[in-house]
């Protein structure tokens, strides 16, 4: 018998909270990448018909759940929300990708800086 923890293919093949899926990480049932990656896979699978992504950054996603996942092997852990992957409204300023933002809130933020 192994001592190794048992991890879950598809960690959300069952409903977890972010508290629930953070100590599931933490405990070593699952890791940052099997849960980027099965919540990558379900906006694949559903998003074609909600369109509630414009934008989805799966290969950045997927890098900085491999660096979550060292750091927390290394005992490096950031805080709660270390190692959950999180989707940001376009409206938020992100380094990288272009936002979209329509015309009502584009034109607030330019008020903002006049």
């Amino acid at each position: 018998m192994s001592s190794e923890p048992r991890r879950s293919a598809d960690p959300l093949s069952r409903h977890l909270t972010i508290v629930d899926a953070a100590a599931a990480i933490r405990r070593g049932e699952t890791t940052s990448l099997a849960l980027t990656t099965a919540c990558l896979e379900q906006i694949a699978r559903r998003d074609s018909s909600i369109n509630a992504f414009i934008t989805v950054l799966g290969e950045s996603a997927r890098i900085e759940a491999e660096s979550a996942d060292r750091d927390l092997a290394a005992g490096h852990d950031r805080g709660p929300l270390h190692g959950i992957p999180i989707s940001l409204k376009d409206l938020f300023d992100v380094r990288g990708p272009a936002q979209r933002l329509d015309q009502n809130h584009l034109e607030q933020r330019l008020d903002l800086v006049r």
